[in-house]
């Protein structure tokens, strides 16, 4: 996999509000996924139906789940995120 492919999957692991990689990612009834906290402090005085930060479409703000999947994913590339960045020459001992 190129930089460029690395890249391009990180980013779908990345929260469109925080744009930080996903915390208890959670999937809305349109398919899109956002941090739980994400959501909840964005739509918490918005009534239970709303609309998607991404696509805007109405969605229900009940019943959410969390994605297991994007949350192991998300933990893994936050990981090996942190890894490059502590192996990297500027962190490393002179």
């Amino acid at each position: 996999m190129d930089s460029d492919d690395l890249q391009v999957f990180q980013n779908e692991l990345i929260c469109c509000i925080c744009v930080n990689y996903f915390i208890d990612p959670v999937t809305i009834d349109c398919g899109h996924s956002f941090c739980r906290p994400c959501f909840y402090l964005n739509w918490q005085d918005i009534p239970i139906l709303t609309q998607c930060f991404e696509c805007m479409k109405t969605t229900w703000q009940r019943n959410l789940k969390t994605n297991i999947h994007l949350k192991q994913m998300a933990s893994l590339a936050r990981k090996a995120s942190l890894w490059l960045f502590l192996s990297s020459e500027e962190q490393m001992c002179g």
